[in-house]
């Protein structure tokens, strides 16, 4: 849960032991006419103020009862929290045993938050007492730096570890609450919802009511983060001893399963048939060839030959002849250009014509 006052403070509950994670920040309230008439627009003539609230958050971690009754036909639907109170305890040595990481005097909290958790007798007896500081307590406010600065980003890529992070980020959204707040949330503004905003028309009256708004927006933050995140203690069964995150002891770390993602290209091979149809009907038209120039059906020199008879040039001059004899197909281009290709045509409308003679036979230079 979390604590917030506005006009207060927050205590320490574990002394000089660790230091508590907390936001401060002035929270502007809704603007409401001063006769406490229900107007939405300002009207004119009408009179209106805005509440102003120093506020200060901290986060508490605490065991409570819960009574709930859960319809087993309705899956998650016919689940319904009865009630919730408070867990009481018959005796000082049933109250929870709440312990916090004791990280040296030189890392920074701020890069390096300490872990917490509650704790077992029997764990706390395999720990080095240097490495954990202790409390039994009803409850716990969780250790951390201030949040002045933070912003809260719920698609960070950073390890999001269970208990470390996502409280201290949830106090930076609900301190980041404006016009100009971090768009990757959702606008607890109301600045685009009407119903929001009303609410915090309501809840902004009073100190009491303004802390609860802020306590919403922290619940809804931390619950979207923690949902799913698994503890690393189930790694640690099998050790004779607990140490703390590379004790300069032993040199030997907490064991961290890590997965290793390595990046590779994939090709749907559906967008490659166009390309395979080609490479076949190439490689059947280069075996058709190969068997053809086998069997000595076709050579270079056919094709050359083809080629010939079929340019335009040579065609004219053979239809229409030429007065250098008959044209040879199998002659060098070279050598035709020289020999016969200095005769000129013209092509009209009916049929080509030498450009210079007359009639249908008529050559010109």
């Amino acid at each position: 849960m979390i604590a917030t006052l506005c006009s207060g403070g927050v205590s320490n509950d574990l002394g000089n032991m660790v230091n508590i994670a907390a936001a401060c920040g002035l929270v502007f309230g809704s603007s409401h006419t001063i006769d406490g008439s229900d107007e939405m627009f300002p009207l004119p003539g009408s009179r209106w103020t805005k509440p102003m609230y120093s506020c200060m958050s901290g986060v508490q971690a605490l065991v409570k009862t819960v009574t709930f009754s859960f319809n087993t036909t309705d899956d998650l639907n016919g689940l319904a929290v009865l009630h919730i109170a408070d867990k009481i305890y018959p005796n000082e040595s049933a109250k929870p045993l709440w312990g916090v990481e004791n990280l040296a005097a030189t890392m920074d909290i701020g890069v390096m938050p300490p872990l917490w958790g509650l704790v077992s007798p029997e764990a706390v007896a395999e720990i080095e007492p240097d490495n954990l500081l202790t409390l039994r307590k009803e409850s716990l406010f969780l250790p951390g730096s201030s949040v002045g600065g933070f912003s809260f980003n719920p698609g960070t890529q950073t390890q999001n570890l269970p208990g470390v992070d996502f409280f201290k980020q949830a106090l930076a959204a609900a301190y980041n609450v404006g016009p100009y707040s971090d768009t990757r949330i959702i606008d607890y503004s109301g600045r685009t919802n009407l119903a929001v905003s009303r609410r915090w028309s309501d809840l902004s009256k009073s100190a009491g009511s303004m802390a609860k708004a802020l306590n919403l927006i922290w619940t809804d933050c931390a619950a979207n983060s923690v949902l799913g995140t698994k503890s690393l203690a189930s790694s640690q069964r099998g050790r004779s001893t607990l140490l703390k995150r590379d004790s300069p002891r032993t040199g030997v770390g907490v064991a961290i399963p890590v997965k290793v993602y390595n990046r590779q290209i994939k090709y749907n091979l559906l967008y490659a048939i166009p390309a395979v149809l080609v490479l076949v009907f190439l490689l059947l038209t280069s075996i058709l060839t190969s068997v053809a120039l086998l069997f000595g059906q076709t050579s270079p020199s056919k094709m050359k030959r083809y080629l010939n008879a079929t340019s335009a040039g040579r065609i004219l001059a053979s239809t229409l002849g030429s007065p250098y004899g008959k044209v040879d197909n199998d002659e060098s281009c070279k050598s035709w250009i020289k020999n016969r290709g200095k005769v000129s045509f013209s092509v009209g409308k009916a049929k080509p014509v030498p450009a210079d003679g007359d009639g249908d036979r008529g050559h010109g230079k």
